[in-house]
């Protein structure tokens, strides 16, 4: 989408919460929570609270999970837990400077995500007033990054854009499938950087080109830029507001 599109979206009222709040919403994430934490009123306003961390692995938050999860909730009560993470596990830092590359050539890596993600529905299924979510990962670009990081020729990076994008769309296919057995839904924040959104169909979700999406949304490759973190933080709270107060 294009900027006027994105503030057009922000312009749209949304009601306030009615009915009662039942489970207190949570964020786990890497740096992406981060940038919509920003954006963020106060949790006594937004009832959100944010368990992020920059550079999280997969497996390291989940760990951070396990050994949290009891005291967490004996303190919030019911939690309803939204996951996102999977970027920092896609691409692995490659020097001091911060650049990345694709952590794997073929879906290992996407694989080893979803076991993570499984593991969170293991440690959930003990706490039976709370839910989980896993939340769409969002396409990015290596050589935008390493462009934002100085790299002399980041355009050698071009191919793995491809690779990675291809990792994404099986991330998201498996996320659509593993939300489904539990009853979730996830927000579509691809759809957001989306040059022709309502163009889209079965046929072009997956390995679409570099030219359909508008990274100049992003600050740096990989994180939304102030606008962009706005809007997803805007569809984040809609669906919080299903997932987490009554209906009246």
């Amino acid at each position: 989408m294009t900027e006027n599109k994105l503030r057009k979206y922000l312009r749209k009222s949304v009601s306030p919460e009615r009915g009662v709040k039942f489970r207190t919403p949570v964020v786990l994430s890497d740096s992406k929570g981060i940038y919509l934490q920003n954006q963020s009123e106060s949790s006594a306003i937004d009832h959100i609270r944010w368990w992020v961390k920059r550079g999280a692995k997969s497996a390291e938050r989940v760990a951070w999970l396990r050994d949290n999860i009891k005291e967490k909730i004996q303190h919030l009560g019911p939690i309803h837990i939204y996951i996102w993470l999977g970027t920092c596990d896609l691409t692995s830092i490659t020097d001091n400077k911060g650049r990345i590359s694709l952590t794997s050539s073929d879906n290992t890596t996407v694989e080893n995500i979803v076991d993570q993600y499984r593991e969170i529905v293991k440690i959930l299924s003990s706490y039976t007033s709370s839910r989980v979510t896993f939340l769409s990962i969002p396409i990015y670009s290596i050589s935008l990054w390493n462009q934002y990081k100085n790299h002399k020729d980041p355009a050698t990076f071009n191919d793995q854009d491809i690779d990675l994008r291809h990792q994404i769309d099986k991330l998201n296919f498996e996320i659509k499938e593993l939300n489904t057995s539990i009853n979730s839904v996830t927000p579509n924040f691809n759809l957001d950087i989306l040059h022709n959104p309502s163009r889209l169909t079965c046929r072009n979700t997956s390995s679409s080109p570099r030219f359909q999406y508008n990274l100049d949304l992003y600050r740096d490759g990989i994180h939304p830029d102030r606008l962009l973190s706005k809007v997803w933080l805007k569809k984040l709270k809609i669906q919080m507001r299903k997932d987490c107060w009554t209906r009246n």
